[in-house]
């Protein structure tokens, strides 16, 4: 009898610990999903901020005069007033449109802006997209690839051209506005410096146990683009980059259709150390080769 009893007690012992155990296994499990919702959450909900930091006037050297740019105004299609600087050159051979990264605005590229313009012969027009600089409005994908639009119909009439004229220059997240410039309007020349294939791709490999890929409001699929505009592009990206890792430069690359692109790996450098005269040894025998048959 008292075998039995210490028996019994032993089996409730045991069935009392294991349901302690999955008692607290189910606390934990509960209290993992809601600090991965809640972590959800907060995704989506400064998905904007976390995309855009977009620094705003008066940080940054705004003195246009100082690089001899000019301060120009425009509006985008929905009415946002849009700021930039024009650079321009009295005998230039064409005209070059420069798209910004998330991170930056017209001010922390005037040195760049007059190094484009004098170094290749370029009138030059560098904007900020909506939210970013002194321009109105607040950053999204939608209004921000309209601001590009805007930009370039601006630049290609103070030069009385068609906007498939002008080469278009985009850097990180503005490489995404150039590929979509590019297939829009067939521009002359695309240019690419340490961009995407889609924005999605980017984010999901930041953040791999998120299903950003169906979340994310602001994609940038510039896949979509370079599978439609054919002509010149040449891409550059540092293989160090944490930012955008230089296997979605290359996924972007492998998806355009153009017949004479190039790939150019920057070996030992990052997303925002790649110093402009690196660039602009890159840029430059791709300007001059389009407008060599012009000269």
């Amino acid at each position: 009898m008292n075998a039995y009893k210490l028996d019994l007690q032993r089996r409730s012992k045991e069935h009392s610990r294991k349901s302690t155990w999955k008692r607290m296994l189910i606390k934990y499990l509960l209290i993992a999903a809601a600090i991965y919702v809640a972590i959800l959450l907060l995704l989506v909900v400064f998905e904007s901020s976390i995309l855009y930091p977009a620094p705003r006037y008066p940080l940054g050297d705004w003195d246009a005069g100082r690089y001899d740019a000019v301060d120009v105004k425009f509006d985008s299609a929905d009415g946002t007033k849009l700021h930039g600087w024009y650079y321009e050159q009295p005998q230039a051979r064409g005209t070059l449109l420069f798209c910004h990264g998330n991170g930056e605005h017209v001010a922390y590229n005037g040195y760049y802006g007059a190094l484009l313009s004098r170094e290749l012969n370029l009138n030059v027009l560098v904007f900020d997209f909506r939210g970013y600089g002194r321009s109105g409005g607040d950053p999204a994908k939608d209004g921000i690839l309209a601001d590009g639009e805007a930009a370039i119909e601006w630049l290609a009439e103070k030069n009385s051209i068609a906007p498939n004229q002008v080469v278009v220059y985009g850097r990180s997240l503005g490489g995404a506005i150039a590929c979509h410039l590019g297939a829009k309007h067939r521009v002359k020349g695309v240019f690419l410096q340490s961009t995407f294939s889609r924005m999605t791709d980017v984010a999901s490999g930041m953040y791999p146990v998120f299903p950003v890929r169906l979340m994310m409001r602001n994609q940038y699929d510039s896949v979509a683009n370079v599978k439609i505009y054919n002509n010149p592009l040449t891409h550059i990206h540092g293989d160090d980059d944490r930012v955008v890792p230089i296997k979605f430069g290359q996924l972007l690359f492998a998806a355009s259709v153009s017949e004479d692109k190039q790939f150019v790996t920057l070996d030992g450098f990052g997303h925002n150390d790649v110093p402009d005269k690196v660039a602009l040894k890159h840029l430059r025998p791709f300007v001059d080769k389009l407008f060599a048959q012009e000269e």
